[in-house]
């Protein structure tokens, strides 16, 4: 999925019924088309239409509205548990904090916190869990 949100190519909302999608389609084609628009490029218009021809079939935007709430996901990993720096405990000899994980992997806390006051996220070293762990 990539590209422009296709709800925003045709100026509707997510929850926009099939008639305001067409309407508005239909409005943006007139505003846009090669023929009528002063622009020499006709990049707009295929963007346009190439959105239309998705949100206009029932199982094209089910499935492009699924990849679309797919996408928020991406960008942060599923946290399993929400932790803070006292949750750790110090090994003296590695000079690290560190968490047990349940599957019987660590969870080592970096050296270097980013020095942004943002959570950061640590992976388990044997399992996909990942834990927050909270600034302050």
């Amino acid at each position: 999925m990539a590209g422009r949100n296709l709800y925003d190519v045709l100026q509707v909302s997510p929850t926009a019924t099939h008639d305001e999608i067409k309407r508005s389609y239909q409005n943006l084609v007139l505003k846009h088309h090669p023929d009528k628009a002063q622009s020499a490029s006709n990049d707009t218009f295929i963007e346009i239409d190439e959105a239309w021809k998705v949100l206009r079939d029932a199982e094209k935007r089910k499935q492009y509205d699924a990849e679309l709430g797919q996408a928020r996901f991406d960008d942060k990993p599923i946290v399993h548990e929400t932790l803070r720096k006292s949750d750790f405990d110090f090994d003296a000899e590695s000079e690290t904090f560190y968490r047990d994980c349940r599957c019987g992997g660590v969870y080592v806390m970096p050296d270097d916190d980013g020095g942004t006051d943002d959570s950061i996220y640590i992976a388990c070293d044997e399992c996909s869990l990942v834990i927050e762990l909270e600034k302050g």
